[in-house]
């Protein structure tokens, strides 16, 4: 009689178990399909947020003929393979617009406010980490184009007026010879744009300190960085 009580107990609470694990089972498969269609519903979201963003890259192609690289073209490849990580060049945007002049920066971003499009800016493109200067299925501004004289300098004033997408290799030689110097990157391939924003080590910086300590020496206008130069004398 014993045997048969203690085998009683036994069923029922295997029965409880199986119960209990049937619910478990139950519960974990809702919340997989629960996860399924978030998933897909992240996925259908992505993917009109791409279709938006490609139509967007065709309106700016539009309105600044010549200056918009798609998928497939060489301008495209070239600017993806530029970057100073592969975690970056692996970020394919919708396509890239190289403004060339404060103007057109301003422009293309309101331009792009019009519509819920995705947006990056990339200067030197020196970040490391992916999406940094750089974003999938959206539209990134590329100012390499915002170099030219890489340095204008203002003798009275001893401010020099830089373009964001200038490398700070062509800015310390354009300085150097009128004798001057500016606080900036140690590294020659680095972007104006993102080293002022970012803040670092720099040249000097046993006397100046970090980057971001002088950054009330310069300002982002438009598409220009403005920086107190100094005498290398």
């Amino acid at each position: 009689m014993a045997a048969t009580t203690e085998s009683t107990e036994f069923t029922t609470e295997s029965t409880e178990f199986t119960t209990e694990s049937t619910e478990f089972t139950t519960e974990s498969t809702e919340f997989t399909t629960e996860s399924t269609e978030f998933t897909t519903e992240s996925t259908e979201l992505t993917a009109a947020a791409a279709a938006e963003c490609a139509t967007e890259c065709a309106k700016l192609a539009a309105a600044f003929p010549g200056r918009v690289q798609f998928p497939g073209t060489p301008g495209y490849s070239a600017n993806k393979v530029s970057y100073f990580t592969q975690f970056e060049s692996e970020v394919s945007p919708a396509c890239f617009i190289q403004p060339q002049s404060a103007q057109e920066v301003s422009a293309i971003i309101k331009h792009v406010r019009s519509s819920s499009s995705n947006l990056a800016i990339r200067s030197g493109g020196h970040t490391t980490w992916a999406g940094s200067a750089n974003i999938q299925a959206g539209i990134t501004i590329d100012l390499s184009k915002l170099k030219a004289n890489a340095a204008i300098v203002d003798p009275e004033t001893k401010l020099a007026t830089i373009g964001a997408g200038a490398r700070w290799g062509d800015v310390y030689k354009t300085l150097a010879a009128k004798g001057l110097t500016v606080v900036g990157g140690r590294v020659t391939s680095v972007g104006v744009g993102g080293l002022s924003l970012g803040g670092t080590l720099i040249f000097s910086f046993h006397k100046l300190g970090m980057m971001a300590v002088v950054l009330d020496l310069l300002f982002l206008k438009l598409g220009v960085v403005v920086v107190m130069v100094y005498s290398l004398s």
